[in-house]
């Protein structure tokens, strides 16, 4: 359905092939993990489980994660069991560089296309898309995880959520319905694109209705029969996924940022980053579920504000190695830079250019990214943030930059579009400097409390 587009010259094809063939080639010349540990390790053995005909569920960890995060790497699992165990490493990385080539060099190009934009230049953008994307995620190739998969699902999701609603909605639903049980922290925006739906169709009402349900219902079902099967309960998510919420909010009033650091025997692999200041205000009990952290945050006022700023802007500060960290030292690399100018650009594009949410096709698609942008922020305000957790972010804002720069080579000669753009660096550099210097408050390695974290009050880590 991605080739029924407007433009489907041979041109276009060919310049979607070598972009993506580029993407694949970069993604996979990033080289096989030295192994797959946490969170991997359970991904790739769940995979692992289903291949051999075995009960996945203590493998997967099946009881918090959802069934098809065991189903996700099964190609690269059936390719490491006919090659040998040698192969696991280059499977999954070639499983996942495809990944990328197709989110860079197809996915992301479609939506912005939608956008009624770069008519003319599309092969440009094309390769500018794939270049930015395999520049900011190869870091996630190496690893079976679910970032790459879950982002393919939401905005393929978006993408024909955008394209013709009333004949691909259904296909929609499924795949916000797959991406939820991939990844639970995408459940904000598939709620508020749903509600959305329904009130921008209550006048008609019973279509989308049925069809977004439907589509949920498909997405969920495996799970129900899983869980029919393993637990006796019908329920459409993981039976313990209550857990995972409950750890989310552990640590979401003063931790600044959660990391993890593999393959370094000399210490333990949990790296909190401390708000010392939150951390002293709590210093009596930190909050264990959501509505306890926003009532936190509201009794602590400015200091929490500045607080949810950190933790977002923390979350933009990739480096080479995202999605783990090596150096506590220097957690901030030069794709951080990268990041919070697409971050800024992307803001503005998303978010301060009302004349094109008037236009019928556009402002639909334009609408279901900012609500998906706000509803993601939302969610990472109230969780301990990784930084992959700002993933959807980053490609929501980089089709965002791709509309303000197009606006900007249209109106070049007009005040608007330049003072936008300067409004999208100024945002940008701000993002880099309060995400920066959120990361000073390094804790000791393994977990800690409010207490640990306002010992660190005063001192910067160098």
């Amino acid at each position: 359905m991605l080739d029924k587009i407007d433009v489907t010259t041979t041109r276009i094809k060919a310049h979607t092939w070598l972009a993506a063939t580029l993407a694949f080639i970069v993604g996979f010349l990033r080289g096989p993990a030295q192994g797959f540990v946490y969170d991997a390790s359970h991904y790739w053995s769940g995979a692992y489980s289903l291949v051999v005909m075995q009960n996945p569920y203590e493998a997967g960890w099946l009881a918090v994660r959802g069934l098809l995060s065991s189903v996700i790497y099964v190609p690269a699992t059936i390719a490491s069991l006919l090659a040998g165990p040698w192969i696991d490493g280059y499977s999954v990385l070639a499983q996942n560089s495809a990944a990328l080539a197709f989110l860079g060099a197809v996915l992301v190009p479609r939506i912005i296309q939608l956008l009624g934009i770069y008519q003319k230049n599309f092969p440009a953008v094309i390769w500018l898309s794939a270049i930015i994307i395999v520049s900011v995620f190869a870091g996630f190739t190496p690893y079976p995880l679910m970032d790459l998969w879950g982002l393919i699902s939401f905005f393929l999701g978006i993408y024909f959520f955008a394209k013709s609603p009333n004949q691909n909605l259904i296909y929609s639903w499924i795949l916000f319905g797959v991406t939820v049980n991939l990844r639970p922290a995408y459940l904000a925006p598939v709620l508020v694109l749903f509600i959305w739906t329904m009130a921008s169709n209550f006048r008609a009402i019973g279509k989308p209705l049925f069809t977004s349900i439907a589509g949920i219902v498909i997405a969920v079902s495996p799970q129900i029969i899983f869980n029919l099967i393993v637990n006796k309960t019908a329920v459409p998510w993981p039976v313990e996924m209550s857990k995972i919420s409950s750890t989310q909010s552990t640590f979401a009033s003063f931790i600044v940022r959660y990391d993890t650091v593999p393959f370094d025997t000399s210490r333990g692999a949990a790296q909190f980053f401390c708000s010392p200041e939150m951390g002293s205000i709590l210093s009596t009990g930190a909050p264990t579920e959501s509505f306890g952290v926003l009532r936190e945050f509201a009794l602590n006022m400015p200091t929490s504000l500045t607080f949810v700023l950190e933790k977002l802007s923390s979350s933009m500060m990739w480096a080479w190695e995202t999605p783990y960290l090596s150096s506590v030292k220097n957690p901030v690399g030069l794709i951080a830079i990268f990041i919070s100018i697409i971050i800024g650009l992307g803001i503005s594009g998303l978010f301060m250019d009302r004349e094109i949410y008037r236009k019928q096709n556009t402002g639909s698609l334009k609408t279901t990214l900012g609500l998906s942008f706000l509803s993601i922020t939302g969610t990472m305000v109230l969780s301990t943030v990784e930084a992959r957790f700002a993933a959807p972010l980053i490609v929501a804002t980089i089709i965002g930059a791709f509309a303000l720069g197009e606006k900007f080579l249209e109106r070049r000669s007009q005040f608007l579009p330049i003072a936008k753009l300067l409004l999208g660096v100024a945002i940008g550099f701000s993002v880099l400097s309060i995400g920066s210097s959120a990361l000073d408050h390094p804790a000791p390695p393994g977990l800690v409390s409010p207490e640990i974290c306002s010992s660190l009050l005063g001192h910067i880590d160098e």
